[in-house]
């Protein structure tokens, strides 16, 4: 099965402040401050992609997604 085929519907979303992830590996993954468009995947994961300039899509585990979902870091519009 392809990452493509685990797609969920995308949703557009802004993250008001800069924020710093945790990585498995104890590294950080840093968000700016921006507006993104986000696919959840069906194995609780997500990508984030910026709307604004060129840049690499993000890709979230689904505990990353979870915490920055649940603590309401991201406005969906």
């Amino acid at each position: 099965m392809s990452p493509s085929d685990c797609r969920m519907d995308a949703i557009d979303a802004t993250i008001a402040e800069p924020i710093e992830i945790n990585t498995a590996g104890g590294a950080r993954l840093g968000l700016i401050a921006g507006q993104y468009r986000i696919t959840p995947d069906k194995h609780g994961g997500a990508e984030l992609v910026p709307i604004q300039g060129p840049a690499s899509p993000i890709r979230l585990t689904p505990m990353q997604w979870g915490v920055l979902d649940a603590a309401r870091f991201i406005e969906r519009r």
